[in-house]
């Protein structure tokens, strides 16, 4: 919807009926472009930012502010190609946005006596990627951080790859733009100064829902309350990737049955979190190893070695999917581990809901779910017996004991303890504690020197 809609305002003199244009004759404005330099509607936004500050700044909760959500999404921000091939140029938008933030962030900071932290967020990049339009709005020294929306889409067509979605998808976010790449140079190094978090994440499913057959049932809420697993994994991913506010649920706040999972899944990424100190260890330091430049290491390290598995049989070192944070020293760090073959597709046969969706029938008239024929070799969760699968941890201390704890994900609960030596070069291999997908399909886990302990 275009536009901004005053109505609930509270600096509004009088309620309005909303409009389906951009254009309020009394804040002159008549183009979304003008919501970002006209002097009455940036009159009306800095008493909007000052009603918060005032009514809500006081409160120990409150982290910092975010000035707008998804802000590529208005005013023409991406650059266009028409169907005629002509390409439009927009970065007189991006610049007009820039502007607004950095008069916004100043205001507040300075005006209102604001300390908290400022933030703005995008949804998307260059051509649907994780590279920024405009990289330059991080130069604003007000503007602490920045929240990026990220979602894996299931579509019909088969160009999906379903066992490596995060691995493929996600990882490129966190990388990109914690390290300020740019198509694998380091093009932006203040990037890796702000902080920046997913404040929108999830596996989303893009499937009709207007059969009129299945008008009583929504297919996209029914699997998510079927595969409430899709939600344990990206919460931790999340985690694991180095952005400690994973757990946004937005569509889905109102349902009773998302409650439950919420009940399920967090306690135990809370009581794994409890010990571990982000003020006094350092996790951001940037590392680069084989070529592949990262703060989040994840196993399979390299693309070419995540593809290796499309259409292969899993192999000891490709059956797991891991994300790994180390700290500055290199003394401990922590991570999360996936069975790789637990996903939704192979999952058909065990779990009836799932089956209704890929078959039709049951709840549903017609299928809902689509099968990618060229992903997974194999049709069912494969089981990982003890010390069957490893992941490698690079840039740690050379030939030093680690101490390795691996956690239950909902209990929080230690389950197994290991001590393993890491080699001349810095690289400890951790084995696989048992992942049978019926019992157990992740773990969280914690290294340390095993001299020093866990800090």
């Amino acid at each position: 919807t275009p536009g901004i809609s005053w109505e609930a305002y509270c600096y509004n003199q009088a309620d309005r009926t909303k409009s389906n244009i951009a254009g309020y004759d009394d804040l002159k404005t008549k183009e979304p472009a003008d919501f970002y330099d006209s002097p009455e509607a940036l009159n009306h936004q800095k008493n909007y930012f000052r009603y918060f500050v005032a009514r809500y700044g006081c409160s120990t909760s409150l982290a910092g502010w975010q000035l707008m959500s998804e802000t590529d999404q208005t005013l023409e921000y991406k650059d266009e190609v028409l169907p005629d091939g002509t390409k439009i140029d927009n970065s007189e938008n991006r610049a007009k946005v820039n502007a607004w933030s950095s008069t916004m962030t100043r205001y507040m900071a300075s005006d209102c006596d604001d300390a908290h932290l400022k933030s703005i967020s995008f949804i998307g990049g260059r051509g649907y990627t994780s590279y920024l339009w405009d990289p330059s709005i991080f130069e604003d020294k007000e503007m602490a951080f920045f929240g990026q929306h990220d979602y894996v889409f299931e579509v019909e067509a088969s160009v999906q790859n379903i066992r490596n979605r995060n691995l493929l998808r996600r990882y490129g976010s966190v990388t990109n733009l914690n390290v300020g790449l740019i198509e694998g140079e380091i093009k932006y190094p203040r990037l890796q100064k702000n902080m920046f978090i997913y404040d929108e994440f999830g596996h989303a499913l893009v499937i009709p829902i207007a059969y009129p057959e299945d008008k009583d049932v929504n297919p996209i809420v029914f699997f998510n309350n079927c595969a409430d697993f899709n939600f344990k994994q990206d919460l931790w991913f999340t985690f694991a990737s180095g952005c400690a506010v994973a757990g946004l649920d937005w569509w889905n706040e109102h349902d009773v049955e998302r409650h439950a999972m919420w009940k399920r899944y967090f306690p135990g990424l809370n009581s794994f979190i409890a010990n571990i100190d982000f003020e006094k260890v350092n996790y951001t330091r940037v590392r680069e190893t084989k070529g592949e430049i990262y703060i989040a290491q994840r196993w399979p390290l390299r693309q070419k070695d995540i593809e290796r598995s499309n259409r292969n049989a899993y192999k000891r070192w490709d059956a797991l999917e891991a994300y790994i944070q180390i700290d500055s020293l290199n003394n401990q760090g922590f991570g999360w581990m996936l069975n790789r073959s637990f996903h939704w597709a192979n999952l058909v046969d065990s779990m009836p809901c799932i089956a209704e969706l890929v078959n039709g029938g049951g709840t549903f008239s017609k299928p809902y779910l689509y099968t990618p024929p060229d992903d997974d070799e194999v049709s069912t969760p494969i089981s990982i017996s003890e010390e069957d699968a490893y992941i490698r941890v690079y840039d740690l201390n050379p030939r030093t004991e680690y101490t390795i704890d691996f956690y239950d994900t909902e209990s929080g609960e230690i389950i197994r303890t290991v001590k393993q030596k890491s080699s001349f070069s810095g690289i400890l291999k951790i084995n696989s504690p048992e992942l049978i997908p019926s019992v157990r399909y992740d773990v969280a886990f914690k290294f340390y020197a095993s001299d020093l302990g866990w800090k």
